[in-house]
């Protein structure tokens, strides 16, 4: 018998989930917790148990979305297709149960499958808590999903939310959204993102982390920041992620004449985020006042934090909280990034400023650390 099995409605691999559900299960066992981990994936093909970062993750069968959209590289399926494979995922995470038998189960957002996975853990006699990290119906409306497929899956989520025993978010968006749900910000080893630091350089890095597509604003920012990046040639625009958008982003750079200040690494390791962080001396975060963005909690902004980066993002959702204007970050007004240029190159002439936000920001950072976190999972799990 194991103390808790984790189920993952969206590949482990994704960033998101795995800084959040990949580090929490890590973190358990770390205090001698039997934890185990299973999720669907991006390109299937049979059960298998593969290394995430580390961690050993079953997969159970295949990630995809019925959309007009192709997100990354999972398939797009028919319908009857996407029933069948859920129906085979359920299946293959039974068996798993009646192998492993879990006191509890914890599902990882309210996908289709994720729901499903609920379902069968309540009628196993399983201890079933629901982490809804992301709004799935923001998702939907912001990929150009149709409405009526959205009306549709809001109805069968709310017709399976009462089958779990506790529902955790990470947002305050999230929390009015799912009334009587518990707040669990996301967490981060802060001694790993605090550290080392850069050597002093005449080079100014401004740096955005995140997954390349269609709502994360990428081509805004280049866009906005092009004038800027010309007119102060000490200034280097570096993008990190992987993604759907990255090649249209290089093409709109040649397009720009900026290749020499623009950089993009693709999709990396931790460790090199970390480099790059540590590296570097202002973080990006564009937000748009839409549900999508409102519902979360960034982990890029937390690491921006402890990397002791001046942040400069949008006043929405959880980054309007967290950030203090002209104390621990700047803000922007909600989904608008035409200041964003104005706002770096007034806070770049001004050095010491600099160095009191950034040290503010460490500060600010320690409010996520696995030491200030791990105690309200443990709450929320019943472990301790």
């Amino acid at each position: 018998m194991i103390d808790l099995l984790i189920f993952t409605g969206v590949p482990l691999d994704d960033n998101a989930t795995l800084y959040r559900s990949g580090f929490l299960a890590k973190k358990l066992q770390e205090e001698g917790y039997s934890v185990k981990v299973a999720s669907v994936d991006k390109n299937f093909k049979k059960i298998e148990t593969r290394l995430v970062e580390n961690l050993p993750v079953k997969f159970l069968g295949q990630a995809h979305y019925y959309s007009q959209n192709k997100f990354s590289d999972r398939q797009k399926l028919g319908m009857k297709r996407v029933i069948f494979e859920n129906m085979r995922t359920c299946w293959r995470f039974i068996k798993l149960v009646r192998q492993e038998k879990p006191e509890r189960v914890l599902v990882v957002t309210t996908m289709p499958i994720s729901l499903m996975i609920g379902f069968a853990s309540k009628l196993l006699g399983c201890d079933t808590f629901l982490d809804i990290e992301d709004y799935a119906q923001g998702q939907m409306e912001a990929s150009g999903y149709n409405q009526s497929l959205v009306k549709i899956y809001d109805f069968v989520e709310k017709l399976f939310l009462p089958l779990f025993n506790k529902v955790c978010v990470c947002s305050h968006f999230l929390q009015e959204k799912y009334p009587g749900s518990m707040i669990i910000p996301n967490m981060i080893d802060i001694d790993f993102w605090a550290g080392p630091k850069k050597k002093k350089s005449q080079i100014i890095n401004l740096v955005f982390v995140g997954q390349m597509g269609p709502y994360h604003g990428q081509r805004e920012v280049l866009e906005s920041l092009a004038p800027v990046l010309k007119r102060n040639q000490n200034l280097k625009l570096i993008f990190v992620g992987g993604g759907e958008y990255l090649n249209k982003l290089k093409i709109k750079n040649e397009k720009l004449k900026m290749k020499k200040q623009v950089i993009f690494t693709g999709q990396v390791a931790q460790e090199k985020v970390r480099e790059i962080l540590a590296a570097s001396d202002i973080g990006i975060l564009p937000l748009w006042d839409k549900p999508v963005h409102k519902a979360r909690h960034p982990l890029k902004l937390i690491e921006y934090l402890a990397a002791g980066l001046v942040v400069v993002a949008n006043a929405v959702g959880e980054a309007r909280l967290i950030i203090k204007e002209r104390e621990n970050g700047l803000l922007l007004p909600a989904g608008d990034l035409t200041g964003l240029g104005q706002t770096i190159e007034k806070i770049i002439n001004d050095p010491q400023k600099m160095n009191n936000i950034s040290a503010k920001a460490i500060e600010t950072a320690s409010q996520f650390s696995t030491e200030e976190i791990m105690p309200k999972w443990q709450y929320f799990l019943q472990i301790k």
